[in-house]
């Protein structure tokens, strides 16, 4: 994954960026950092799924009782491995996001 840190200015009606810095972060490190963490610690204290279930649930992150219960299985069969990147679920459009 590439990241662009830009400035934005607002001149007038236009916006203007100044790209900054570009970042390549491998995929297997693009995963959040508080919550690789925090799971990370919690197998390590050998937590069972429902307590990865309520983690995931607490953190209000997107999904229903099948994604969480899916995901927590995944975790506990695969330990993720350390995040590099900060994720906030508040923006609610969509992601215009392609893989190169």
């Amino acid at each position: 994954m590439l990241i662009f840190i830009y400035e934005k200015k607002d001149v007038s009606d236009n916006c203007v960026l100044k790209f900054t810095h570009c970042v390549f972060i491998n995929k297997e490190r693009t995963a959040d950092f508080t919550i690789t963490k925090q799971l990370r610690e919690m197998i390590k204290n050998e937590a069972n799924k429902e307590d990865i279930i309520g983690f995931l649930s607490d953190r209000n992150l997107p999904g229903d009782e099948i994604t969480y219960n899916n995901l927590a299985e995944e975790v506990l069969a695969h330990t993720p491995k350390q995040g590099y990147l900060t994720i906030s679920n508040a923006y609610n459009g969509d992601y215009n996001i392609q893989e190169l």
